[in-house]
């Protein structure tokens, strides 16, 4: 079974708030009780918060998605398609936002 927030807290004795600040608001709990939750989540193999997750929650993808009517290999082997998503590319580079290429089905 897959380490949970939930799980850390638990095996603390802390809330799941108070294991969340020890990621994203540190500033928040003591430096013992950070350092103890965080050596608790090592144990357990707890990874820490998934950014994926707190992207939708926070409602920020930080990707532009670009979707292809063809194959994806199209969007590598095409020079026009590779000099559009060069640019495409440069201009999230400069908004600090990542590319994703998402082939849609022939049908």
């Amino acid at each position: 079974m897959k380490p949970t927030l939930q799980a850390v807290a638990d095996a603390v004795g802390v809330s799941r708030s108070t294991v969340s600040n020890a990621y994203c608001r540190p500033d928040q709990l003591s430096a013992a009780l950070r350092e103890r939750i965080l050596e608790t989540a090592r144990q357990i193999g707890y990874p820490g918060p998934n950014p994926t997750a707190r992207s939708l929650r926070r409602g920020v993808v930080g990707a532009v998605g670009v979707l292809f009517t063809s194959q994806l290999s199209y969007a590598f082997t095409d020079p026009f398609a590779v000099r559009f998503l060069a640019g495409v590319a440069s201009a999230a580079e400069r908004h600090g936002t990542g590319l994703l290429l998402v082939p849609l089905p022939a049908d």
